[in-house]
């Protein structure tokens, strides 16, 4: 519980003082004042609500970052992992107890933004569901913003993606674009009332959009929660299986999944399904290049797996299984669903030779990426593979459509081209592909046997 947690307490301390907890109140105090004087309410609660905006979600989203990586430049963060605390108990002072100033300030912009919408004429075409929708949501959203924030810093800190504060201005920047959009959205959604769209049609049933946003606002609150006591489990050197990742990816799949309203398809029952199957694809496959971004730089976690099914220990198998793999096995079973559909979902021709071949240029991907970190200087391999997925995907198609369009033939050298010739749309990724593979086989037996050398 918080009022009972040490971490949430020493945050406590150190961010309150005498001053500041005179300070906060002092100078807010001066600008609803100076935005009250006239006769105009609308002015109070505009300043209300971008101080709430500056104060929790971009001063908060930078304190939620920085409070971290700041123990760890200071050399601190090590000797709380070694505490007695658990993971519950670091995640809760870390994410409530680092920000407390900030929501120190931000529920008073609330409480004058509570009392201009009850008191003033700037309110009186709210109803009190809009209102509580609104103050939900701007808390709702503060929240998600932070637990953001704190999860791309214990990513980086697992992980080592950057170094110095340009990482961190990265992290906060990205935890600002999360929050402000959702920010934005509940500002407009609660303006204009939900004139223009009577309700929200999920999986046949009928939600009102305000209640239907604060439940999606929920789910991703709450698996945001459990993403980050998970790495923070992680940075305590607790292993834990991928059962949580796989039930994430599970309902967010499901989630998009109701708004393919049968209304929409009428009796063309498998384009429905075509879309659904095809948005579990990008989903899973999109999530697929992520985790194998971060978990291929981690060759010790490999061998871990790999030894673990040598000796056919198939709990540690489980503990220790790459989330890329379990991602991508959703991601076949939704390539496979797409295959029994059939091509009557869509007019052009090539359809199985398309999606295979779509399978066999992330495979190819995959290979080159696994390709650059397992080699000897991989430290630039982050950047490489970026600048690899720019080359082959954006200058080298549009270089070869502009002199020999040889894709207007059916060849997928770069891309996945619908044909109705396997040999010319298949041919090329899957020789790459073996290029690739063996590559890669061979790079790896090679870091095996300097291992084994070194012991």
């Amino acid at each position: 519980m918080i009022p009972f947690n040490p971490e949430f307490h020493r945050q406590i301390w150190l961010e309150f003082s005498t001053m500041r907890l005179i300070g906060m109140p002092v100078v807010l105090g001066l600008i609803f004042y100076l935005a009250s004087l006239g006769d105009d309410p609308t002015k109070t609660v505009g300043a209300a609500t971008y101080l709430y905006f500056i104060i929790v979600i971009l001063w908060g989203n930078f304190r939620a970052v920085n409070s971290l990586h700041d123990e760890v430049q200071e050399n601190t963060w090590d000797f709380q992992k070694m505490s007695p605390q658990s993971a519950w108990s670091l995640v809760i002072g870390k994410l409530f107890g680092a920000t407390s100033y900030v929501w120190y300030g931000g529920f008073m912009c609330l409480a004058v933004l509570l009392y201009q919408l009850i008191t003033t004429e700037a309110g009186a075409d709210k109803s009190a569901m809009d209102i509580a929708h609104l103050f939900l949501i701007y808390i709702g959203v503060g929240i998600l913003g932070h637990t953001a924030g704190l999860i791309f810093c214990l990513q980086d800190i697992s992980y080592r993606l950057m170094k110095g504060r340009m990482a961190m201005a990265a992290y906060t920047i990205l935890a600002i674009l999360l929050s402000s959009s959702l920010f934005g959205t509940a500002n407009v959604a609660t303006e204009v009332n939900y004139k223009y769209q009577g309700s929200v049609n999920w999986f046949g049933m009928d939600y009102n959009p305000q209640i239907f946003q604060l439940m999606t606002l929920a789910f991703f609150v709450f698996w945001a929660l459990i993403g980050l006591y998970r790495s923070m489990r992680k940075e305590l050197q607790y292993r834990d299986g991928p059962i949580a990742w796989l039930s994430f990816l599970v309902t967010l799949i499901l989630y998009f999944t109701g708004f393919a309203d049968e209304g929409l398809f009428g009796d063309k029952i498998n384009l429905r399904k075509g879309v659904i199957f095809a948005n579990a694809l990008f989903i899973s496959g999109s999530f697929v290049y992520i985790w194998a971004y971060l978990e291929a730089r981690d060759t010790v976690a490999y061998k871990r797996f790999f030894n673990a099914i040598k000796a056919k220990d198939w709990f540690k198998t489980y503990e220790n299984l790459p989330k890329w793999i379990l991602t991508s096995a959703v991601m076949m079973l939704s390539w496979i669903g797409l295959l029994t559909i059939g091509p009557d979902v869509s007019n052009f021709e090539g359809y199985y030779i398309f999606l295979t071949a779509l399978i066999l240029f992330m495979c190819r991907d995959l290979g080159v990426l696994h390709l650059l970190f397992f080699s000897k200087k991989n430290r630039r391999a982050p950047l490489t593979f970026i600048l690899y997925m720019a080359v082959f995907y954006v200058i080298l198609p549009l270089i070869e459509n502009a002199s020999n369009p040889l894709s207007a033939k059916g060849w997928g050298i770069f891309l996945p081209i619908p044909g109705e010739n396997a040999f010319l749309g298949l041919g090329p990724i899957s020789i790459q592909l073996l290029i690739v593979g063996t590559l890669v086989k061979k790079q790896w037996l090679s870091k095996e046997k300097k291992v084994l050398a070194n012991n």
